[in-house]
């Protein structure tokens, strides 16, 4: 008696919460139907005047040209690391080269 009456309130506690999370989903997004036929379709459109803050389309050109720019010289910068990095990777591979010699030749003494 006492275990199903603790089954049938876990039951109950447990649609209880499914119904609460289903209501706290809902959304204007995904509306609730009552008429038959093809669904209207939803859209979210993203827009801004052309004469907005930034100055229209001047500054966006300008913007485009200055990213441009720093894209390039950001380019030129990394391919001088890359050049260094490879340097120094050439210069500890000669190194590690040196010391196995050194080894190999001290494990045959």
């Amino acid at each position: 008696q006492e275990l199903s009456s603790a089954v049938q309130g876990a039951v109950l506690i447990a649609t209880a919460e499914v119904l609460a999370e289903a209501l706290l989903m809902a959304s204007s997004w995904f509306p609730w139907r009552s008429e038959e036929g093809p669904e209207t379709p939803h859209f979210l459109w993203l827009c801004y005047p052309s004469d907005d803050a930034t100055g229209g389309g001047d500054a966006l050109d300008s913007r485009i040209a200055a990213l441009e720019t720093s894209q390039r010289r950001l380019c030129s910068s990394l391919r001088e690391v890359e050049g260094r990095l490879e340097s120094r990777i050439g210069e500890a591979t000669e190194l590690l080269r040196v010391v196995a010699q050194a080894v190999a030749k001290d494990a045959r003494t």
